[in-house]
């Protein structure tokens, strides 16, 4: 059967799904044949991905062109708009931008006049100002009082990529700048925010409808203060989504919250809750600054990265605040048992701490009290109330340490309730360089329906099979010793 032979339809899905990973399809495929042409000229959706790289004056005319081009094919469909700012890394754009607020001719007034039709926008600029600039004329608050645009911005997704401050130049991401003046947007559809290396205290927007929030910033940039952070978190109070990887400064205060090494007694005037939250990853040197204020009912994944996690008392007041978490999140099952809906957990460089550490808290006549010498350590009680996880994967983690907190109801019965830890556990995967044979067994028989898979690199290797290897190589090692001995 030639491709002529099939429907209309079908060959202009196979268009649209072409232009999803490559905007420029629709150009190339109108001059493989007529049939090509016609069907391209008459399917909207083919035209719904628009990308446009803008890198100096002499761009203008050929971005403009295109962006008329898409929008007059598209028709009534919405459009994803990728604008690419970054190649030019002078401030003399963000100048030529401003003076181009006036000309209709220009790619910013373009936009302006499409911004109802467009859903997605990312934008990528080398230099803060230039976002500032295109962002302020396409879709700013000065848009809304001009008559001809009564209703701005449909908008439900925006993705801001500073470029040239993630290449590892120095930034003021999050930090205070005079020269730099907040950007105040009308976006009242807004869904999902990316931001890479923007500042986040010159973002003024609408963020109340916000189910996506994604901030990452260079390790080279200047750090974000974590008051702005739990502020912009109160409110967002229906985000479902929420990925934070960038460092924090050690100034606390913004918000009137206590310091850092007060978090185990947080006020429950400042705690943050967000019950749409299902997803929380957390990337940063201050996990406990941003965890030691949030209550998250509705959390089933939850992914934390302490890039500080070596600091003395890492491991009591990580595991702390962890603990508090799951005991404000959790719903209760039995008494002074807390479960929560948190199915996949993963920690990177969290710290565990080791092997019959003895600093924790017990629990007597319904006092919890802390200090050296008590019998349970936070860690322990926080995987006590872990009942519905089901994926727990590690990395940069003592493993020594995850086995015992794993086995330790079966391991000292008189010291727990009896029941197995985290008994829906199903998977339980661990990034590490070695770990001992003796440990693998010890779990894979205590715990012998999870399924224990261990990677080293590039290579992932079922627990069975791993032991299985480690055998055999035991084995010729010692036919070996014994030829040589014979």
């Amino acid at each position: 059967m030639h491709i002529s032979d099939l429907p209309p339809e079908v060959i202009g899905n196979f268009m649209y799904y072409c232009s999803m990973t490559w905007p420029d399809a629709p150009l190339v495929l109108s001059v493989v044949s007529r049939l090509f042409y016609n069907i391209v000229r008459t399917a909207p959706r083919v035209w719904t991905n628009l990308e446009l790289h803008y890198s100096s004056i002499q761009d203008e005319y050929r971005c403009v062109r295109k962006a008329r081009q898409w929008f007059s094919r598209a028709g009534a469909c919405s459009l994803h708009v990728l604008v690419d700012i970054s190649r030019n890394l002078s401030p003399i754009l963000a100048s030529t931008l401003i003076n181009a607020a006036d000309n209709e001719h220009t790619l910013p007034l373009v936009m302006m006049h499409q911004i109802q039709r467009i859903d997605s926008l990312t934008l990528c600029a080398a230099i803060h100002e230039a976002a500032h600039c295109f962002l302020s004329i396409i879709c700013g608050e000065n848009v809304t009082l001009d008559p001809d645009f009564p209703s701005v911005a449909r908008l439900r997704s925006l993705t801001l990529d500073i470029t040239r401050e993630s290449n590892g130049a120095p930034s003021h991401f999050g930090g205070s700048n005079p020269s730099r003046s907040a950007i105040s947007f009308h976006l009242p559809s807004l869904q999902v925010l990316e931001i890479t290396n923007h500042a986040l205290s010159y973002l003024d927007i609408d963020i109340s409808q916000l189910r996506v929030l994604i901030v990452a910033g260079h390790l080279r940039a200047s750090p974000l203060a974590p008051g702005l952070v739990r502020d912009i978190l109160r409110k967002a109070t229906k985000l479902e989504h929420l990925e934070f990887q960038s460092r924090l400064s050690n100034d606390d205060t913004h918000d009137g919250a206590r310091s850092p090494t007060s978090y185990p007694e947080t006020e429950q005037s400042t705690l943050i809750t967000l019950s749409s939250l299902s997803h929380l990853t957390l990337k940063t040197n201050h996990i406990l600054s941003i965890l030691s204020h949030l209550v998250l009912p509705g959390l089933q994944t939850l992914r934390i990265e302490d890039l500080d996690g070596r600091r003395p008392n890492a491991a009591y007041e990580t595991g702390l605040v962890f603990h508090q978490l799951l005991t404000r999140t959790g719903k209760p099952y039995e008494e002074d048992m807390v479960g929560v809906a948190l199915k996949r957990l993963e920690l990177v460089g969290v710290n565990l701490g080791r092997k019959g550490d003895t600093m924790g808290i017990t629990v007597k006549g319904g006092q919890k009290h802390q200090g050296k010498g008590l019998e349970i350590s936070p860690w322990r009680l926080a995987f006590r109330k872990m009942k519905t996880l089901q994926d727990l994967q590690v990395e940069k983690v003592d493993i020594d340490a995850l086995f015992d907190l794993l086995l330790q109801a079966s391991k000292r019965p008189s010291d727990a309730t009896g029941e197995v830890i985290c008994p829906r556990l199903e998977t339980l995967f661990i990034v590490v360089p070695h770990v001992s044979t003796s440990s693998v067994t010890d779990f894979q028989k205590r715990r012998p329906h999870v399924a224990l898979i261990l990677q080293d690199g590039e290579h992932e290797v079922e627990v069975h099979s791993l032991i299985s290897h480690m055998r055999e190589h035991t084995t010729n090692a010692a036919n070996a010793s014994s030829v040589a001995k014979e």
